[in-house]
């Protein structure tokens, strides 16, 4: 698999996101947190479930987080693939 970036995220974000006028993807910041661009919790599942069938690597629960930045995300899931 290539490296995962910041724009794999925000397309994983978009799928989940769907049409929910309270999520801004393409306007945030790499440094932006999940709440912040307008997730709920379970959005944020929803996201590592879906992180975890793209990269084939288990996503551990509470990896991913509400708190958690776009770019924190990348980083653990390049850290992970390189384990």
């Amino acid at each position: 698999m290539s490296e995962f970036t910041v724009d794999d995220l925000r397309q994983v974000v978009r799928e989940v996101a769907g049409a929910d006028a309270g999520v801004d993807v393409e306007g945030a910041a790499p440094g932006a947190t999940y709440e912040e661009i307008g997730l709920d919790s379970l959005a944020v599942l929803e996201i590592a479930a879906r992180l975890a069938q793209r990269t084939g690597r288990e996503i551990p629960e509470g990896l991913v987080e509400k708190e958690t930045t776009l770019q924190d995300t990348v980083a653990l899931l390049r850290a992970r693939s390189a384990a």
